[in-house]
């Protein structure tokens, strides 16, 4: 039981990964069919249990849900006759049958686009319906049959494993295509706009600072920059976008440093998530001492102020009284 709840969870965060790879592609509109709540989803799995759960079908002699052993027969020959062997033979057992059924279908439809020459996208789209069913059979039969729930969210790994594959393939692929329309537009337009350039490889730092990012994060921006900036440069430089867009490492430092960091929300995010806590710490803990200063400052100027006026009023009070004084003794 516990090998099962490991592949539960296991297959829980794979789910996961998959869906949140899936919005940086084309394919992230097929994303519906890995939710548990996906109404064709969920009518095909009310209808194989209407099916496998026929009372008529209950207490009848099926093909042994057993594995043959290696070049083992269910039948052999009795008068000329191709009968099924005695021990071949098993009680109808629903959960059993159902995932009997849905396993060679598995086989089958995600062999079909393959033995077709589909397009990759629809050998993609098999296994992740297929990866998803899978699933969620399984899961619904856990309390049921836990070698059948074993088996089917085994299988739903395998598949979900090769859709990972396949989607992070497709991200690359979506990236590289990206990068020939706007080498294309470049030649059309007699160069790419900065700006376009400057967004891809802004993408591409995030990308690294999220990758190459420390446990504990990186202590200030310099030590960011520091990691990242040799894999951005080979970037940048293999898809020749040093020139005019930028002009050298030590220049692509300064606007990062200076610039993007500060004025571009992405990177600025990708910074401020990765920089460490306690710099982020002492950092507050400075400003607010500053903050702080400036206030006391403030204070003292503001009290200098109201004595400077009191001293005034006060001398003014006097000189009036003394004038009126004068006054008095003439």
């Amino acid at each position: 039981m516990i090998y099962l709840s490991k592949l539960h969870e296991k297959n829980g965060r794979k789910l996961e990964e998959l869906s949140k790879a899936m919005t940086n592609c084309e394919w992230k509109e097929h994303a519906h069919a890995l939710d548990e709540h996906y109404p064709v989803m969920q009518e095909e799995l009310a209808r194989m249990k209407l099916v496998y759960f026929d009372p008529a079908r209950m207490g009848t002699e099926v093909s042994s849900y057993a594995e043959l052993p290696p070049g083992g027969s269910r039948y052999h020959q009795v008068n000329g006759v191709l009968l099924r062997k005695e021990e071949a033979n098993a009680i109808y057992n629903p959960i059993k049958e159902c995932w009997r059924d849905l396993e060679s279908r598995i086989f089958r439809e995600t062999m079909k686009p393959l033995v077709l020459d589909n397009s990759i996208e629809d050998v993609f789209i098999a296994h992740l319906v297929y990866a998803s069913m899978s699933y969620q059979w399984g899961v619904s039969v856990i309390q049921d049959d836990e070698q059948v729930a074993f088996d089917a969210l085994f299988t739903a790994s395998e598949l979900l494993d090769k859709c990972l594959g396949m989607v992070w393939v497709k991200i690359e692929d979506d990236k590289i295509t990206k990068l020939s329309k706007i080498r294309c537009n470049a030649g059309k337009k007699g160069g790419t706009k900065k700006a376009d350039v400057y967004k891809i490889i802004q993408e591409e730092l995030v990308r690294l600072i999220y990758k190459n990012s420390p446990e504990d994060g990186w202590k200030n921006k310099s030590a960011v920059i520091e990691d990242v900036i040799n894999p951005l440069w080979a970037f940048i430089e293999k898809n020749n976008f040093q020139g005019s867009h930028v002009s050298s490492e030590e220049s692509l430092r300064e606007i990062i440093l200076k610039r993007w960091s500060v004025q571009v929300d992405d990177v600025k995010h990708a910074f401020d998530a990765k920089l460490s806590k306690t710099n982020k710490t002492n950092k507050t803990n400075k400003t607010n001492k500053t903050n702080k200063t400036n206030k006391t400052n403030k204070t003292n100027k503001t009290n200098k102020t109201n004595k400077t006026n009191k001293t005034n009023k006060t001398n003014k009070t006097n000189k009036t009284n003394k004038t009126n004084k004068t006054k008095m003794s003439k």
